[in-house]
C-alpha cells in the first residue's frame, strides 16, 4: 500500500512539498513511473550536492568509485524486480546516516 507524502515528511502549508502534493497527489499517484524515477534522480542529485557542501568534494568521488566499482555488476546480476527493494533499503540506511 503506497502511504500519502506526509507519511515520510511534513507537508507545511504553503511550502514546496505542499504544492508538490497538490499538484501530483499526496501519494504522486498523478505522475507515470518515469517522471517518478526522474524526481527521485533530482532528489538523490540534491542530497549528493548537499553532502559535496557538508562532507567535501572528495569524500563523495570516492563514494562514486566504489559505486563504478559494483554499477555493472548490479546491472547484470540483480534482477529487476530487486532493484526498487534494493533502493528502498540503502534509502532506509541513509535515513539513520544523514541527518
Amino acid at each position: 500500500m503506497v502511504e500519502p507524502l506526509n507519511r515520510y515528511v511534513a507537508v507545511p502549508d504553503n511550502s514546496y512539498l505542499y504544492v508538490l502534493q497538490s499538484r501530483y497527489g499526496n501519494t504522486f499517484q498523478w505522475l507515470n513511473a518515469e517522471e517518478k524515477l526522474a524526481l527521485l534522480k533530482a532528489v538523490v542529485f540534491q542530497i549528493e550536492a548537499m553532502r559535496i557542501q557538508s562532507q567535501g568534494e572528495d569524500a563523495v568521488i570516492e563514494g562514486e568509485k566504489f559505486c563504478e566499482s559494483i554499477a555493472n555488476q548490479i546491472r547484470i546480476l540483480v534482477p529487476q524486480s530487486s532493484l526498487l527493494g534494493l533502493a528502498e533499503a540503502l534509502i532506509a540506511q541513509l535515513k539513520e546516516e544523514i541527518p
